[in-house]
């Protein structure tokens, strides 16, 4: 059995190969040694298994992202087994074992697996109509969902950006007078959103059922049901239901792979389906009249790169695919059986599949092309097209919108914060009150969080700087003690002067408060990057209970502290 002192930090940690695939580890957790930490390197997009056995005494498996920040806790009770199962994109991760007593001792046998998975990015435009109104989402070139309206297909209003990210172009429906957004979150799990009107929306939430998905999701409408397709981490296509759009049934396996995610539609009271094959580029699809039990799939006889769409107009049913040359090719079946001879309808530019839909009396199709603008084509009969043009705006994330969406740009909002900080804690404290927590976080402390943390716990940079101002003089006090508004001042805190690597003053500060007495590890002058080990937790100053506070502030003229500005941390 290894020594156990050297894999208990992100800094010291024990690194594990998993070119084999399947590693199996035999360790040791105790009261000198109560957590371990093991760094993993995913190599490409990959299904992960950790797990955890032989436990003599209760310990806790957790996933970390490469900030430190828990991806995935499994914490059941007495000496069970653990495990985390989670699909991981290419990257360093870190997992965590450790003792719920910190004073007990235990062997345990550790299990890490990986599998390669394959998916695809997308950014065509997803578009329903809603209230009179056609509708479009997409995801732009800096992964952020947008969304747009028009009243009459010619005319759009500009590109809004709905607070979320992901991988994948969104699906868009309308339901029992909402419309609804479902979308592929950066962690691979689906999450909605819905809105009466098209401008005020819910906030995104994840689909009770949970749940992860490879490629971009479809939803549609079928016997008064919300209808989600989506194609699952191990390939296969599943779907789910919903009678509200909230509560949502098991998923059912539609008994197909596919290396895309689906096309979905209804079509003479039926329920159809259409995936690409896993060894071949056909497009294949089924039909189920109840939701749940699925014909067997058949070939469409046409060929896509990306995922098939399905579509109605003027009674018959489409298929439209990105061919394997890069066109976009059609094909049409009036009974949803038979189909007949696919015919061209563009010319070597498409890099995104196609997205159809009916809009007054034509049909309208769009894609992405290879210059990453939106082109849109229609037709009045289905056969003769107008021609791809340019659709209004290109991709609502071009580069000038980048440089205003990251880093430590000059105008933070609620939709735009600064963004690309780390956890202090690593992902290990819980939020115990967030931005305008009526606690305490309101008028210049609006935009501040606390971590319900207890003392002694270790604090890490969020971004890098330079430390500018240290006080750790102030005695903790105890842990049944609270601090009054009163003794506000008299806090312990770090405040480090913020930039992007270049160590040039970009305007914030960033302050941690109710430090632990005399437990600073850095000095005034001293440059620190994001994820270096500044302190320890405490209990001084206004403090209810030991806790963390911290912020981002722009300083007053005469230097002192500022109004606090909206900050987002990574999420995976």
């Amino acid at each position: 059995m290894r020594s156990n002192s050297n894999a208990n930090t992100l800094r010291s940690n024990r690194i594990v190969n998993l070119a084999s695939q399947n590693r199996v580890l035999t360790e040791q957790v105790n009261e000198q040694n109560p957590h371990d930490i093991f760094r993993i390197r995913v190599r490409s997009l990959s299904s992960f298994t950790a797990s955890v056995n032989g436990l003599q005494r209760d310990a806790n498996l957790q996933l970390l992202n490469s900030q430190g920040r828990a991806i995935q806790t499994s914490a059941r009770r007495g000496r069970a087994s653990e495990k985390v199962d989670r699909l991981l994109e290419e990257g360093t991760y870190y997992v965590r074992v450790y003792l719920r007593n910190k004073h007990d001792d235990t062997t345990y046998g550790l299990s890490l697996s990986t599998a390669n998975v394959s998916s695809e990015s997308s950014n065509t435009v997803s578009q329903t109509v809603f209230n009179g109104k056609l509708y479009q989402v997409t995801r732009g070139n800096d992964n952020l969902i947008y969304s747009r309206s028009s009243s009459d297909g010619s005319h759009w209003s500009v590109w809004r950006h709905t607070g979320a990210s992901t991988y994948q172009t969104p699906a868009m429906t309308a339901f029992n007078g909402r419309l609804f957004q479902l979308a592929q979150g950066t962690d691979r799990n689906l999450y909605l959103r819905s809105s009466q009107n098209g401008e005020n929306w819910s906030t995104w939430a994840s689909l009770n059922i949970g749940g992860q998905t490879l490629s971009a999701p479809e939803m549609t409408v079928f016997q008064n049901q919300l209808v989600v397709a989506v194609r699952g981490i191990n390939n296969q296509i599943y779907t789910a239901t919903s009678g509200d759009g909230d509560r949502w049934n098991a998923w059912q396996d539609t008994g197909r792979a596919s290396r895309s995610g689906p096309g979905l539609t209804v079509f003479n009271n039926r329920l159809y389906i259409a995936a690409q094959g896993t060894t071949d580029n056909d497009v294949y699809f089924s039909s189920s009249r109840d939701g749940v039990r699925w014909n067997s799939w058949s070939s469409a006889g046409i060929q896509t790169l990306s995922n098939p769409e399905l579509g109605v107009f003027n009674e018959q049913l489409y298929v439209a695919v990105r061919g394997t040359d890069n066109n976009i090719y059609l094909k049409r079946s009036a009974d949803g059986q038979v189909w007949g001879q696919s015919w061209l309808a563009s010319h070597g530019t498409a890099q995104t599949a196609p997205e159809m839909d009916v809009f007054g009396n034509q049909m309208v199709l769009t894609m992405g092309d290879v210059e990453q603008r939106v082109r849109l084509n229609t037709s009045q009969d289905g056969t003769t097209w107008s021609g791809w043009t340019n659709y209004g705006q290109d991709n609502p994330a071009a580069d000038a919108l980048w440089s205003s969406n990251f880093g430590l740009h000059s105008t933070p909002t609620d939709l735009n914060p600064l963004r690309g900080f780390r956890d202090p804690l690593l992902g290990l404290g819980p939020i115990t009150q967030h931005f305008g927590g009526q606690a305490s976080h309101t008028g210049r402390s609006h935009y501040s969080i606390d971590y319900g943390v207890e003392v002694g716990m270790p604090i890490y940079a969020m971004y890098s700087g330079t430390v500018v101002a240290i006080e750790q003089s102030v005695p903790d006090l105890p842990a049944n003690v609270a601090g009054s508004l009163a003794n506000a001042s008299n806090v312990n805190y770090v405040l480090i002067k913020l930039d992007d690597d270049d160590g040039v003053d970009d305007g914030y500060r960033n302050a941690y408060l109710h430090i632990r007495q005399n437990s600073v590890r850095v000095a005034v002058g001293q440059r620190v990057a994001a994820g270096d080990l500044i302190a320890e937790s405490g209990h001084n100053g206004w403090s209810t209970a030991p806790h963390l506070h911290v912020e981002v502030h722009r300083p007053n003229s005469d230097g002192s502290w500022g109004q606090t500005v909206p900050f987002e941390m990574f999420s995976n």
